[in-house]
């Protein structure tokens, strides 16, 4: 997907402290995105460039590149201009309260005959960091490598400011998670199977991005003393339309897996008799029992 620029403005070197984001009574020097040193009237300009990025936030960027049109070059010779990862703009923006933080690569082309001119700078990474912080703006910055150089000079049209990503969110925490139709839960409430079994596991699987998701389950054992021990039990389903339940039934054996018998007794003080068993790497798990069987 791509988006236009949520906001722009230009800033000067030679007036350091006046602010391009709007037109005022005296000035309104919004027609073009200018970069360099202007050949005409000598004075130092570089562009700043504001986006959205909250919907590709904590997503896995692929690919994404800033463009705009290049409407005039000083310079007949193709010449670099460089983007730079830049503070956010707005009103208040200058030249001396603006934030450069680094530059993120350059791009090569003129523009000297009239002929507009599509400019592409990639900024994958710059995008990448901007989604795993989640700031919400990505913003960005062009300015000459030589300043003092009226050759750098380009005008650019900031109405074709665009910054194209490509992207892939994780999928959302499922939901809706049963056993055997029975819903999570605790004390009487809490779902139970009894042995042997071969209980169904569902959860509801949805993606912001749509299409199949993955839905994967994890069986862990509880022990006495409370700590959690996988099984190593490869748990799926693939291609699970989003918003739709993935399920697995659990093969037999998959619960008890040869436990040995130790004992039975209260041992939750629930007022209900419990098994104590002890599994095949010596430690010994508590299986439940809520009354109702």
């Amino acid at each position: 997907p791509g988006f236009s620029a949520s906001g722009w403005t230009n800033v000067s070197g030679t007036y350091p402290d006046q602010s391009y984001w709007s037109c005022g009574p005296v000035i309104c020097d919004r027609d073009f995105a200018k970069v360099g040193y202007a050949p005409t009237d000598y004075v130092l300009y570089r562009s700043m460039f504001r986006f959205p990025s909250g919907s590709f936030a904590h997503g896995r960027v692929f690919d994404a590149v800033f463009s705009i049109t290049l409407k005039h070059s000083s310079s007949c010779t193709a010449h670099n201009t460089e983007l730079w990862h830049t503070g956010d703009i707005g009103a208040g923006t200058t030249w001396s309260t603006s934030a450069w933080y680094g530059i993120v690569t350059s791009n090569s082309s003129q523009a000297c005959n009239g002929a507009a001119v599509r400019n592409e700078w990639a900024v994958g990474s710059l995008a990448q960091g901007i989604a795993d912080s989640a700031l919400g703006v990505l913003a960005v910055g062009l300015k000459a490598p030589k300043e003092d150089s009226t050759d750098y000079w380009k005008k650019f049209d900031p109405a074709t400011a665009y910054l194209t990503v490509t992207y892939d969110l994780p999928p959302n925490t499922p939901d809706k998670v049963t056993v055997d139709s029975r819903p999570c839960g605790t004390g009487v409430n809490r779902a139970f199977v009894g042995l042997p079994g071969t209980p169904t596991l569902r959860a509801r699987v949805t993606d912001p991005d749509g299409g199949s998701v993955t839905g994967r389950f994890e069986l862990d054992r509880i022990r006495v003393d409370g700590t959690h021990v996988g099984t190593g039990d490869d748990l799926g389903q693939g291609s699970v339309p989003s918003g739709q339940a993935a399920q697995v039934t659990l093969a037999a054996g998959a619960l008890d897996r040869g436990d040995t018998l130790v004992g039975s007794g209260d041992w939750d003080n629930d007022g209900h008799t419990d098994v104590l068993v002890r599994d095949t790497g010596g430690h010994l798990q508590l299986l439940p029992d809520d009354g109702t069987s």
